[in-house]
């Protein structure tokens, strides 16, 4: 079974499932926001420990981790889930609970378990204890073992979306309203891309909006990204990233070209509103069109072995080919 939920149909579903006692001994929960999902296991948790009440030392216990029947397994920095860590969730499994009815065990991105470890944890969802529960994550359900998805419940989770982003990055994580934003709009309504642009990408931003601007050196422009940018293949990523940032910023150009200060609220980089339309002005609309292209074919250009200081020397060069 694949259902597309919010956050709170999940978390009633759950609920309801524990009061009834039909709840599923595994399921898997789809999406890429880790934010979202570790909020939204959270809230499931509690309701499978108490689900007619309210219950304020669950809720402490469950989200400082230190409830002594929820085990959390996810994976190192880029490493694997080794064998060893889902032996240890076997080892844990056949033990009663301490304090509820279940113990809960919580398995994030799962697709990156090893090939042991992936058929050692299908032995224990084949012939589950009846105490034991399995909540397991996924960004990419196709990397998972069919074996293993044969096994378990499917829940699709909605994004929060761009204004339950925007919300939560203002009074959860005291981000200002203009940040928040276009954090929010960058992000689609991603809130961990989100809390991800405004603490490692919000630097970098400023110089990436210079290059369209064609108000600095682009040389200098160039070697400014660069200082932000890491090495090898962490930085190939990086510029995938800010390439689509950029590609926000002549999106944005577009809108103002072809309609001027009407479209001003829906400019993603809103708080760079005077600027673009300052700068649009000495632009055609065949120029913005190019440059958009050229995004994108230097977007096609990471994918190889192209340098990637030369990607960027090559794009901040670019608006100023055609300069008047």
């Amino acid at each position: 079974m694949e259902s597309t939920l919010s956050a709170t149909e999940i978390i009633h579903y759950f609920q309801e499932s524990v009061k009834h006692e039909h709840i599923f001994h595994a399921s898997l929960f789809m999406g890429s926001d880790r934010f979202l999902l570790e909020n939204t296991l959270q809230q499931v948790i509690e309701k499978i420990f108490s689900p007619e009440t309210e219950n304020s030392n669950i809720r402490q216990k469950v989200a400082e981790k230190i409830h002594p029947d929820v085990m959390e397994i996810s994976a190192e920095d880029k490493k694997n889930i080794s064998i060893d860590k889902i032996r240890k969730v076997i080892e844990n499994a056949v033990i009663k609970p301490w304090e509820a009815k279940y113990r809960i065990f919580v398995i994030y991105n799962i697709e990156r378990m090893s090939i042991e470890a992936a058929n050692s944890l299908l032995k224990i969802l084949e012939e589950p204890p009846g105490h034991a529960l399995f909540l397991l994550t996924a960004e990419n359900i196709y990397s998972v073992p069919d074996t293993i998805l044969s096994r378990c419940q499917m829940f699709k989770l909605h994004s929060l979306g761009i204004k339950n982003t925007c919300e939560t990055l203002v009074n959860t994580h005291q981000i200002p309203i203009h940040r928040a934003q276009v954090a929010a709009q960058l992000s689609d309504g991603n809130l961990q891309s989100a809390l991800s642009i405004l603490e490692n990408d919000w630097q970098v931003r400023d110089s990436l909006i210079q290059i369209p601007l064609r108000n600095r050196d682009p040389i200098s422009i160039s070697e400014a990204i660069m200082s932000f940018c890491a090495k090898g293949e962490e930085g190939r990523q990086q510029t995938k990233k800010w390439i689509a940032f950029l590609c926000s910023v002549v999106r944005d150009m577009m809108l103002v070209k072809l309609a001027g200060e009407q479209i001003n609220t829906q400019i993603i980089n809103s708080d760079f509103s005077k600027e673009l339309q300052r700068a649009t002005v000495n632009y055609t609309h065949y120029e913005i069109t190019t440059f958009l292209d050229f995004l994108l074919q230097c977007l096609h250009m990471t994918e190889r072995n192209v340098s990637v200081a030369l990607i960027w020397e090559n794009i901040c060069m670019f608006p100023h080919k055609n300069e008047r």
